[in-house]
């Protein structure tokens, strides 16, 4: 399906997510992409578990009225067979202009997520196993055993160790093709720069990067705007094989990531600049806008199709630091992008 924007729906980032917090973003991105059957399945028997390392900051500064938000931590997402490490790290800034000088508010937003991936062990297997089981009973009615029926069932564990032989059997064919697939192993599983003694589960391999900066003239009007995002292609299609296969698209995977709430000021924040002109920040937004604008581009350069390109285009921008909406879109190699905001300054890192 195609890539949608992330989930307006989903709760407000917070300085401090939970698990809870991602969770419930993974269920409102569900209802809104709506993937096909096999696809929806698999993206709810993710099991999340989300750890931060680092919180919102407030720092002292000699500006009035200055911001600095920093917010990292790790998101694992346990698969079939496979559990992928997103390591996030977000930091935004706000500083207003001094009174009585022609200096500029400005804001910026730095961030960056990377990727390590492992095989689960038998053992944890069965636990998550059990805990997709628990949440099936949750989402739908069971209706207790019939008396009669508890016996019979008790007295056939061979045909339950004939199908725990047969799940074992499927599940060993699965780790051998997924240790063999090529970007699984180069773009996950492999040691950085070389160094084949690394703790692959200590590995990071880029995702996305983005770094936005905003500055506004004594007007409070967007004086420039600098924007740097690159993605990694091939790490997303690792991640894809490894927990979503059934996923038709990366730009569906990197839609899925950048829905969760790691991500800071992807909703409208105002401030005032030292002149008490009204700056409306949407750094996070905008973000989110670029790297899935460059996910799409390099999918319909994969797929040839350059001639698509030219319908992407960037409207104009709206209001006092405001930022319209906007939607990008790729489905089956084909793009079409329609993004915020007129570009002074672009570049790819």
């Amino acid at each position: 399906g195609a890539a949608t924007m992330a989930s307006s729906s989903s709760p407000p980032p917070s300085l401090s997510p939970s698990t809870g917090d991602f969770e419930v973003t993974l269920t409102s991105h569900i209802d809104e992409s709506k993937p096909d059957p096999l696809a929806r399945r698999q993206i709810e028997n993710l099991i999340l578990h989300w750890e931060s390392s680092q919180t919102e900051e407030q720092e002292e500064s000699n500006e009035a009225d200055a911001e600095t938000k920093h917010l990292c931590g790790t998101l694992t997402l346990y698969g079939d067979y496979m559990a992928v490490t997103i390591n996030s790290d977000c930091s935004w800034t706000w500083g207003p202009c001094a009174e009585n000088t022609d200096s500029c508010a400005a804001a910026s937003l730095s961030f960056r997520l990377a990727a390590s991936a492992k095989f689960i062990p038998q053992s944890q297997h069965k636990r998550l196993q059990k805990e997709r089981l628990k949440r099936r009973r949750t989402r739908t009615f069971v209706p207790e055993k019939d008396s009669k029926c508890s016996n019979e069932d008790d007295q056939s564990p061979k045909v339950d160790r004939k199908e725990q032989r047969a799940q074992t059997k499927i599940r060993a064919g699965m780790i051998d093709r997924l240790q063999k697939d090529y970007y699984i192993k180069r773009f996950l599983l492999a040691p950085l720069d070389g160094d084949s003694k690394s703790d692959q589960t200590q590995l990071q391999h880029i995702i996305c990067e983005a770094e936005i900066k905003e500055s506004f003239g004594p007007d409070g009007e967007i004086k420039e705007l600098e924007e740097r995002v690159d993605v990694s292609e091939d790490v997303l299609e690792g991640i894809r094989k490894a927990i979503l296969s059934h996923l038709d698209e990366n730009t569906s995977m990197l839609d899925l990531l950048l829905s969760f709430p790691y991500l800071l000021n992807t909703d409208i924040e105002t401030r005032k600049d030292g002149k008490g002109n009204g700056i409306s920040l949407q750094l996070g937004h905008r973000a989110v806008l670029r790297l899935l604008e460059d996910a799409c581009i390099d999918a319909c350069e994969k797929e040839g199709e350059d001639e698509l390109l030219d319908d992407l285009q960037i409207s104009a921008r709206s209001g006092k630091g405001g930022d319209s909406s906007a939607e990008s879109t790729c489905s089956e190699g084909r793009c079409a992008g329609q993004a915020a905001s007129q570009r002074k300054k672009r570049s790819k890192r």
